[in-house]
C-alpha cells in the first residue's frame, strides 16, 4: 500500500514512524502486535491541535506510554552487543540502545 501516510491522534507514542501494529483482541482479552517493514509509513502528519480535545484520561496515559518508551530505550541493550545482520535488509525493527536514541530518552525522561 503506498503510499502509506499515517497520523496519530494521541501524543507521543511515534507510532506514525514505525512498522509495528499493536492492537487489543477482545476475544481473548489480551493485547499483541505485529511487525513488517510493509505496515512502516511513508509519511508522518503530526497536528498538535488533533491532542487539545482529548480527554484528560488519554492524554496522561499517552504520557505514560512515552514514559515507558523513554526508559525502555534507555536500558536497552546497546546495538554494538547485538550480532550484525549480513544485509540492513535483515536488522530488526529495533536494534536496541544507540547514541541518538540515549539522547532522546534521556531528554523524554527529563522532560
Amino acid at each position: 500500500l503506498k503510499p502509506l501516510i499515517a497520523i496519530p491522534t494521541t501524543a507521543g507514542t511515534g507510532s506514525e514512524t514505525t512498522g509495528v501494529a499493536i492492537f487489543d483482541d477482545s476475544g481473548t482479552k489480551s493485547k499483541t502486535g505485529i511487525a513488517s517493514r510493509l505496515l512502516k509509513p511513508t509519511m508522518g502528519i503530526v497536528d498538535s491541535n488533533l491532542t487539545a480535545t482529548l480527554p484528560k484520561q488519554v492524554t496522561l496515559y499517552s504520557g505514560l506510554d512515552v514514559l515507558c518508551h523513554a526508559l525502555e530505550s534507555y536500558t536497552a541493550l546497546s546495538y554494538t552487543e547485538r550480532p550484525k545482520p549480513s544485509s540492513p535488509e535483515l536488522r530488526p525493527a529495533y536494534q536496541g540502545s544507540n547514541p541518538i536514541s540515549d539522547i532522546w530518552s534521556l531528554f523524554a525522561l527529563k522532560t
